[in-house]
């Protein structure tokens, strides 16, 4: 865990890092699901993706920034 500090930064930036990525991810699997099995809301769907698309350019936008 010390590791994490010394290269990532504090708690706060891992968790925060954390977060940006597991919302991308569950974006993404909703829009996959939605694409494929619910082909009804396909407008709706491509919204998803565009979210999940902007927060994983904001989170590599960001990058690490001083405390």
């Amino acid at each position: 865990m010390a590791a994490d500090f010394a290269v990532g930064g504090s708690h706060s930036q891992l968790e925060e890092r954390l977060m940006f990525v597991a919302l991308a991810v569950i974006l993404l699997l909703a829009w996959a699901l939605g694409l494929g099995v619910f082909h009804v809301a396909g407008g709706l769907i491509h919204l998803l993706i565009i979210l999940a698309v902007i927060s994983v350019i904001v989170h590599f936008a960001r990058g690490r920034s001083a405390v």
